[in-house]
């Protein structure tokens, strides 16, 4: 989670698609992003998360931290009070980076980064709100 945090912050694609996993589709499993679907995703990605989840001032080499999440089974959920970047919680973030909502509007909005353990490996696998 940490890690493909830090890849939105510095804008690095290649970092950012090698903790990503596609769902599988039917009775297919999940799959790690392949290079193709990089190619085609991370653009888009990096274009939408990097504004928000990007500290005013930070120098490219952010200190990301995520607070145990809580695993079912093979899943688990991040919120954005667990994850700490250079030491403020993401929600002060990305309450700093919008903009024309309230104070109020910006608590309201959920930001909840998804992951699935795929062989012994955790990789990230949606974001539910924003």
């Amino acid at each position: 989670m940490a890690t493909w945090i830090t890849a939105i912050i510095k804008n690095d694609s290649t970092q950012l698609c090698s903790v990503m996993l596609n769902p599988g589709q039917g009775s297919a499993s999940p799959q790690p992003v392949s290079p193709q679907q990089c190619a085609s995703g991370a653009p888009q990605i990096l274009k939408t998360y990097h504004p928000m989840l990007t500290p005013k001032g930070e120098s490219g080499s952010p200190e990301v931290k995520v607070a145990g999440p809580a695993a079912t089974g093979d899943t688990a959920n991040f919120p954005a009070r667990e994850i700490h970047v250079d030491g403020k919680p993401l929600r002060a973030v990305l309450n700093a980076t919008s903009s024309g909502l309230t104070p109020a509007q910006q608590n309201k909005q959920k930001f909840v980064v998804n992951a699935s353990r795929h062989g012994s490996s955790w990789y990230v696998t949606g974001i539910d709100g924003i």
